[in-house]
């Protein structure tokens, strides 16, 4: 049935997300395109994971159109995801409501979290049945789907092996696991690298505004050069050594500003988790689970709490724990209100997490999209004979990039320079001809919009604006081209 439930609404559903695009996916899409085409050492990269990538190539084969190929793989990916569930729970109503979050994670953005989730299911029911080698065969492919496996992994299942008494053996069994299936990217990653490299998302991530220490942000490096060889935007080459890296230990400062991104986090989890069921059930059975639950209650909050602990340290979304925490903690509000032996707070659960997982997919599926796609801004832009490079402010830049895979045409990040000479000398160095501005009247009036760059380079009466297309009745695309001087 859990499946069945899952199929009969994202099938219908597919159909409606198959032109959404956010700018992750160009980046895991155009990988993908370049591996099918046997652009294998284009298709590698230390910061976009493998999985879906890998995953999507056979769609492609097929000869699906590339947007579409990518989103139906991942509708794949959430059916795969509802077969863990059922054998998570074993329990056919809440495998159920795991379909529901199934359809969440694989239709609301591109991204690989429903392979990252998928993984995780497979790998906490080989270690409940004490599978140890199996574990780490499927941990391996765990960190094919997202480089945050591994010291996951690392953590977790010398946890668990202390906690179920499993003793050396069993170690070594699922080290060996892990090591058959993540052995061969670590080697090739480290190859294509020139060292030993597992991931280089970490410097990165660290780099966001809302977690570095406002000294290094004030560092940023230059991201506005010509994208290398095939890439159509330097968000897809994020494999950069000159991203400034820093560390609690650095000073005081520092330590400072990575105990209140921690904080920070930890209320945004937690919140999150607390919306899971909109009750607090699953707060609750956590703390009855700590004080009276079995020993699976007791090991699945620690294997929650281990996996959660990363985001306190780096930037952090709700898409990152909602495939791994939402079945944990449902499972472990199952187990306390069994424990209770109140008869309707069983179903009372279950409607809880069914209702909000339900809510959660009918704002997904029908969130208020532009009128127009960006196939569609491509296709104008093209008839309007815009084939020539161009940059974006900042702000703007995922929806440039979306723009960019459809012209299949190289954009330009805007310089960090504010003086209006050198923004324009580095721009025609880059050979740009025409600037996109996204007009939302929304921020017409602040003073940050648009920002100081793409104001100062307009201010010069150097720019033309040339056309606009209407995203949808109050925004629009401005398309400005360069009067070169006389």
């Amino acid at each position: 049935m859990p499946l069945l439930i899952y199929l009969a609404i994202a099938v219908p559903g597919g159909f409606q997300i198959m032109e959404r695009l956010n700018s992750d996916g160009v980046c895991y899409l155009h990988r993908a395109m370049l591996l099918a085409r046997g652009d294998f050492h284009d298709a590698i990269a230390a910061y976009w994971s493998p999985g879906l990538i890998v995953s999507t190539v056979p769609m492609l084969k097929l000869g699906i159109d590339p947007l579409h190929a990518i989103h139906w793989t991942l509708l794949v990916w959430g059916a795969v995801y509802v077969i863990g569930g059922i054998l998570f729970f074993e329990n056919v109503w809440a495998a159920s409501i795991l379909a529901l979050v199934a359809l969440r994670l694989s239709t609301s953005v591109i991204t690989p979290d429903v392979l990252l989730g998928t993984a995780m299911l497979f790998y906490l029911v080989a270690l409940r049945r004490r599978r140890w080698f199996i574990a780490g065969l499927i941990a391996g492919i765990g960190f094919w789907t997202k480089a945050y496996f591994l010291p996951f992994f690392v953590l977790h299942f010398a946890m668990t092996i202390l906690w179920m008494k499993g003793g050396w053996r069993a170690m070594v069994a699922g080290a060996c696991g892990f090591i058959i299936v993540a052995g061969p990217w670590i080697g090739i990653l480290s190859e294509h690298e020139g060292k030993l490299t597992f991931s280089s998302a970490t410097t990165r991530n660290r780099f966001m505004q809302d977690v570095a220490p406002a000294d290094v942000l004030a560092h940023p490096p230059d991201v506005s050069s010509v994208p290398p060889g095939p890439f159509i935007s330097n968000m897809e080459v994020t494999d950069h050594d000159d991203w400034p890296r820093w560390s609690p230990l650095d000073s005081y400062e520092h330590f400072r500003q990575q105990m209140r991104v921690a904080l920070q986090h930890l209320g945004e989890i937690i919140a999150d988790v607390w919306r899971f069921d909109y009750a607090g059930f699953t707060l609750l059975a956590v703390v009855l689970a700590l004080a009276i639950g079995d020993r699976d209650s007791r090991w699945l909050v620690i294997s929650g709490t281990i996996y959660a602990a990363g985001f306190l340290l780096v930037v952090y979304e709700t898409r990152y724990i909602l495939p791994v925490l939402l079945p944990i903690g449902l499972s472990i509000t199952l187990a306390m209100a069994r424990r209770i032996r109140w008869n309707p707070l069983v179903p009372l659960v279950l409607i809880a997490f069914a209702g909000s997982a339900a809510w959660a997919d009918y704002d997904v599926i029908t969130q208020k999209q532009s009128r127009v796609t960006y196939r569609q801004i491509a296709a104008e832009l093209k008839s309007h004979g815009i084939h020539d490079r161009f940059v974006t402010n900042t702000a703007n830049r995922d929806k440039a990039a979306c723009t960019a895979f459809f012209m299949d045409q190289k954009f330009i990040a805007m310089p960090n320079d504010r003086d209006p000479s050198v923004l324009q000398l580095k721009l025609n160095e880059r050979g740009v001809v025409y600037l996109f501005d996204w007009f939302d009247p929304q921020y017409a009036d602040s003073d940050a919009w648009p920002e100081p760059q793409t104001r100062a380079i307009l201010g010069d009466g150097m720019w033309i604006e040339q056309f606009r297309i209407r995203l949808d009745s109050k925004r629009s695309l401005v398309v400005y081209k360069h009067r070169p001087s006389a």
